[in-house]
């Protein structure tokens, strides 16, 4: 007894978070009787046996809810539940999909939008990386550049020179058309080249070359129409007339094609038309003794067409006489009688005179 009274007072000071009953609990066949000398039956195996097979029946109903009440729960049963939630935990992470990040190679498609920037991504580049470039690499490199140079070593690589020495052959193309020609008429072709009867066929470098120089023509003629043909001095014409306020360079505008001066007047140069305008009547009404005149004509003021008036006749008069008495001043017969025929013939003229 005093044996067994020390073991207890032992477990309860040594291990005060450990319980008898955690370990060991009794069954319900084992029957425990405490009287005054009586004995306790102890079957150490039966209790182990029992213990495992309560423990596995808790843990079978521990998977579902979490206790609520936690108080009368031990310490082991307390870190069993949290070992459950642990692996509970555990299995719910495996069967969800991972994230992105632990997927290896992820797409822009495969991953939400502006995930990258707060991830360290790894890139896998196909350039060398450069060297680090330290002090005993820059001193290494200068001693050997000093040594080659004062022994004389320039044994370089030299770059190949990617000039032909020869000239490049002439590709001839094959003409892959079955030809209309029968034999007879290629080995008369032949004959009549190697007699010099028939002139030579051009070859395919000599037809690009009429080609090219035809293209060229066709460019310089559009550019002398561009520069309207000043390129060249005008020539020189012997009756030439000469036209005052005209500017010594007439440079016309740039045309796209060669215009004559004809074709660039404007339709209203070309021909112009005078406009008259009939006479009016007035705005008010006139009496009936007013427009007679002007229905029958006024033949007193107006003159028929085709007709001077007196005053047109008189002025022409007036300059023939003037002339023949010049005339006969200067170129007269006689002396003396030329002016008096001037005198007579100016009378003359008066008297004429309507």
């Amino acid at each position: 007894k005093i044996h067994t009274a020390n073991i207890q007072d032992i477990t309860t000071s040594d291990f005060p978070f450990f319980r008898y009953d955690d370990f060991f609990k009794e069954s319900r066949k084992q029957q425990v009787k405490k009287s005054n000398g009586s004995t306790k039956k102890v079957h150490f195996k039966d209790e182990l046996h029992e213990m495992e097979v309560d423990d596995i029946e808790k843990d079978d109903v521990n998977d579902g809810p979490a206790l609520e009440d936690e108080q009368g729960l031990s310490t082991h049963e307390k870190e069993l539940l949290k070992i459950r939630s642990q692996i509970d935990l555990m299995e719910k992470a495996s069967l969800e999909p991972s994230k992105w990040i632990m997927n290896g190679e992820v797409s822009a498609s495969s991953r939400p939008r502006n995930s990258a920037l707060e991830v360290d991504l790894d890139f896998e580049h196909n350039v060398r990386p450069a060297p680090v470039i330290t002090e005993e690499v820059t001193a290494s490199l200068e001693e050997m550049i000093k040594k080659r140079i004062a022994e004389g070593h320039f044994d370089d690589v030299e770059k190949p020179s990617t000039l032909l020495y020869k000239a490049p052959r002439e590709q001839k193309e094959m003409d892959e058309n079955k030809s209309k020609k029968g034999l007879a008429e290629h080995y008369e072709d032949e004959f009549k080249l190697k007699t010099g009867i028939a002139p030579a066929t051009l070859a395919i470098s000599d037809e690009l070359k009429n080609e090219a120089n035809d293209l060229f023509k066709k460019i310089c003629l559009k550019l002398d129409a561009l520069s309207h043909f000043h390129f060249a001095p005008k020539p020189v014409i012997e009756d030439m007339s000469i036209q005052v306020n005209v500017p010594a360079l007439a440079m016309e505008e740039v045309a796209p094609v060669a215009v004559s001066d004809a074709a660039m007047l404007a339709p209203e140069e070309v021909l112009k038309v005078k406009v008259i305008l009939k006479k009016t009547r007035s705005l008010h009404k006139l009496s009936a003794k007013e427009e007679e005149p002007t229905r029958r004509g006024d033949t007193q003021n107006h003159t028929r067409r085709g007709q001077p008036s007196c005053g047109k006749k008189k002025h022409q008069i007036y300059r023939k006489l003037l002339l023949t008495c010049y005339v006969l001043q200067t170129f007269g017969a006689g002396g003396r009688s030329a002016p008096n025929s001037a005198a007579t013939a100016y009378m003359l003229c008066i008297a004429n005179l309507p």
